[in-house]
């Protein structure tokens, strides 16, 4: 499998900017991901970040939005993280307690 995702940025409702991640979300694609996800910390406003269409995704992308969201806190913006996933990678992660705290 290859390191192939999306981060696709948009502004959305109210001035809120909304990035969308897809596509395979695991350990291969996530030095790519920081790096796109870096010019984003410190950016003003609500934020929401939507992973949706995955293809493979593994505990390394919750702990580097985990690392974003605080980021971003101590910025004083706020991010909402919504998970899209099919039913047997979403089963997995409930199984698993993992988390993302704002």
């Amino acid at each position: 499998m290859d390191a192939q995702y999306t981060l696709k940025a948009q502004k959305a409702k109210q001035g809120q900017q909304q990035l969308t991640l897809s596509g395979n979300l695991s350990l291969n694609s996530l030095a790519g991901i920081k790096q796109e996800l870096l010019p984003y910390i410190g950016k003003k406003g609500p934020m929401q970040i939507a992973l949706t269409e995955v293809e493979a995704i593994d505990l390394g992308i919750f702990q580097l939005l985990q690392a974003f969201v605080w980021a971003q806190k101590a910025h004083g913006s706020e991010v909402e993280v919504t998970l899209n996933l099919p039913p047997d990678q979403q089963q997995l992660i409930d199984i698993s307690g993992v988390s993302i705290k704002s």
